[in-house]
């Protein structure tokens, strides 16, 4: 962003096309004010195995300019991919 904006969280939506190559299953999330320094994560878990939109709540609204999701694996062990249909901040508290 071009300035640092205040968010709450963030939605996923897994590939809704039928194939599930890429679908994250563990993740982390990690924030920055300039895109260098990420620091510890803000939230991490596990997204269900499904097509439905996934709900990242942090434990407080943070500030930043960056936002970074890390997949730290899929659902197929053996196809180490990522992918995402949509992803969206939820702004506010």
């Amino acid at each position: 962003f071009p300035k640092a904006v205040k968010f709450a969280g963030l939605t996923c939506l897994p590939r809704q096309d039928g194939n599930q190559n890429g679908w994250i299953k563990d993740y982390a999330v990690f924030v920055s004010a300039e895109g260098q320094h990420w620091g510890e994560p803000v939230a991490e878990g596990s997204f269900q195995r499904d097509v439905k939109l996934k709900t990242i709540k942090f434990e407080k609204p943070v500030e930043a300019r960056f936002v970074k999701l890390q997949a730290k694996n899929s659902f197929r062990l053996k196809q180490p991919y990522a992918s995402l249909a949509e992803l969206d901040l939820i702004f506010g508290e």
